[in-house]
């Protein structure tokens, strides 16, 4: 499929322990036409052994390939590599690692059309292109199985006690099969690379939202923020990856130019510029003005793009999570999407009035929702809500029965 354009690949990528482990067992790359992600198991150390070798095998074997088929072949090098550390070192067995993401076959300086997408495990990797979200992997997970055959929801699957559960890893077994699909790349696109840590925290709606509303370049660190925000249980890594014309990134590169040649500047790993193109000679003094007003128009662009990015950054946080609270006029409970307060001029909105009141709540559920409780998904709030009226019905039941048996 040609898209008319010769592309390049942008990509920036985040990293974070999370505020629960001490170590960080996920590994990444995020350069040379290898754009991947390995969430590590086995503990500490083993775990962070497993991700580095998967990912380190990867990155050795891209060049020689030639074909999508050909990464089946290096995941199980990788596999291979990950099983032998473990024999050698009795402390390391057991050790195992998820593997996904985007890797450019064959020669990278060819004309880009297509990437190969590889999964093995739960870390997932998303597209997202004209305003929609699509998870491009599937997890291979226990709670993916029971969605898959229509025991449980999405909503459910993510509270499932045993959503951790993995059914296919790297460092388990001696063969390992992954996931191998190849797609085709628009200006424009998208790919979001991650581990579990940030989609155990974050609701895909949720990530959609933030993806709408942030530049490519603040992007991960956005979502790593809000994965912290909503919990930060474990390890949480975020690669993303632009889709640019190559065109796009040269008339970059002519407008900052500080020589009498151009070169492509701030291409994407996996990207080659284009070879020097001779600009006319300015005389010195002419070149020192231009520079001083291009310096301030530099200035006063990159003013711009920060107090936008930061306005549209700050809008998305505000706009993320959801809470419960009373209704100051009819003291009806209701449900709120945005942050308790507000954030600047960002005020929550109010998107359901329940039918359960003050009067009808005992003095624990009264005081939680004085408090306002903040919720990560809408599914969290309806489970919520469900056991406070629950409670509700309980407490009334009760009441009508001492009420009407003698004593």
């Amino acid at each position: 499929m040609s898209t008319g354009h010769d592309l390049v690949l942008r990509s920036s990528a985040v990293t974070h322990p999370g505020k629960v482990r001490s170590n960080n067992e996920d590994a990444f790359c995020a350069q040379d036409g290898v754009y991947v992600v390995a969430d590590g198991m086995g503990g500490h150390q083993a775990g962070e052994v497993a991700s580095a070798l998967a990912v380190e095998t990867l990155v050795a074997g891209r060049a020689a390939l030639v074909d999508a088929g050909g990464l089946t072949t290096l995941v199980g090098e990788a596999n291979a590599a990950i099983l032998a550390r473990a024999e050698q070192k009795p402390d390391h067995r057991g050790m195992g690692t998820t593997l996904t993401g985007l890797v450019v076959v064959g020669e990278i300086d060819r004309p880009l059309e297509r990437v190969a997408v590889i999964n093995v495990g739960d870390s997932r990797t998303y597209r997202w292109r004209n305003g929609t979200l699509e998870r491009i992997t599937t997890d291979h997970s226990y709670v993916q199985d029971l969605v898959d055959s229509g025991m449980l929801s999405e909503a459910e699957a993510r509270h499932h006690p045993r959503r951790n559960i993995v059914t296919r890893a790297l460092g388990v077994e001696a063969v390992v099969v992954p996931d191998v699909i190849e797609l085709d790349l628009l200006p424009g696109d998208r790919f979001i690379v991650c581990s579990d840590g940030l989609v155990d925290e974050v609701p895909d709606h949720d990530i959609a939202d933030t993806i709408a509303f942030t530049p490519a370049d603040r992007l991960a660190d956005t979502l790593v923020t809000q994965a912290l925000d909503f919990g930060g249980r474990d390890n949480v890594t975020v690669i993303i990856v632009e889709v640019v014309p190559a065109d796009v990134a040269a008339t970059v590169a002519d407008t900052v130019a500080d020589t009498d040649t151009v070169a492509v500047v701030g291409s994407a790993p996996g990207a080659v510029p284009s070879e020097a193109t001779p600009q006319p000679v300015v005389p010195p003094a002419t070149r020192r003005a231009g520079r001083r007003w291009l310096g301030v128009a530099l200035f006063v662009i990159a003013l711009v793009v920060v107090i936008g990015g930061t306005l549209i950054g700050v809008g998305a946080y505000a706009r993320s999570g959801y809470f419960v609270g009373f209704d100051e006029q009819d003291d009806v409970v209701v449900v709120y999407r945005g942050r308790p307060g507000g954030v600047w001029w960002f005020e929550p909105t109010a998107i359901e009035v329940t039918t359960l009141r003050r009067d009808q709540l005992g003095p624990v559920d009264i005081g939680r929702i004085d408090d306002r409780p903040t919720f990560g998904a809408r599914s969290d709030v309806t489970l919520y809500l469900s056991t406070v009226a629950t409670t509700t019905t309980t407490t009334t039941t009760t009441t009508t029965t001492t009420t009407t048996v003698p004593r």
